[in-house]
């Protein structure tokens, strides 16, 4: 399993508009996918900050939600509620309890 990591910061006071995002438009998105098997999004309200992973089947589903340009798409949704770029990584899930 593999997982795209978004970190970003959001404006003050859009964290809300940020997550009805995320949970209405973002989620369904990603659930097209073929490979995608879930989202997480951790979220720190003081500092205007947030961290979404979404898990992916295999690192070539992950590259396929990217090549189609679903992830430009899904991040182009957020800029009216971002502070700045989004930082992204990708990585291996290798252990889950």
């Amino acid at each position: 399993m593999h997982a795209r990591v978004v970190s970003n910061q959001i404006q003050p006071g859009k964290m809300d508009e940020w997550l009805t995002l995320i949970q209405d438009s973002i989620v369904p998105a990603l659930q097209e996918q073929d490979g995608f098997q879930g989202f997480v999004v951790l979220i720190d309200r003081e500092h205007d900050k947030s961290i979404g992973y979404s898990m992916w089947t295999s690192a070539a589903d992950l590259a396929a939600s990217e090549a189609s340009g679903n992830y430009q798409q899904q991040i182009g949704k957020l800029g009216d509620v971002l502070a700045g770029a989004p930082d992204r990584a990708v990585y291996e899930v290798t252990i889950v309890a």
